[in-house]
């Protein structure tokens, strides 16, 4: 089975992480499917901005000291990212048991299997994301 994850480094695997994130005042459970997951002793995740735009996620990853909003958009639901030592982050934490029962799920990747050998330039076609367009407006 292949995950599109060969040569990397052998603590690195692809997973599905449930991570907690509060908006507003509201309790959210990230779920990143095919996911380049944390392992023992290291604290990141890494997201595939693209892997998230192919699964429709709006993603607006310009600083905001740069003109941008530096968020994710998701059912309705806008996801900020702070930026940290010139990289964006997402401010989160391990689920409760109780938080995994009764917390909305907000996906950002597909749960099909992520073969990243097949995204180059080659098939570097223009898909624009509905997540661009707000009652037939272009809004990107």
């Amino acid at each position: 089975m292949t995950t599109g994850m060969e040569g990397a480094h052998p603590t690195t695997r692809a997973s599905t992480p449930l991570t907690t994130v509060v908006i507003d005042g509201i309790t959210y459970l990230l779920v990143i499917h095919e996911c380049t997951s944390h392992v023992e002793g290291n604290d990141t995740s890494l997201l595939s901005t693209f892997q998230a735009r192919e699964y429709g996620v709006f993603v607006e990853d310009i600083a905001k000291r740069h003109g941008g909003k530096q968020q994710m958009i998701i059912d309705d639901v806008a996801i900020p990212m702070s930026l940290k030592n010139g990289l964006f982050t997402i401010p989160c934490r391990e689920p409760t048991g109780t938080e995994l029962k009764t917390c909305t799920r907000l996906v950002l990747t597909s749960d099909e299997m992520w073969e990243v050998q097949q995204f180059g330039d080659a098939c570097n076609d223009v898909i624009v994301s509905q997540a661009l367009f707000e009652d037939d407006e272009f809004v990107g």
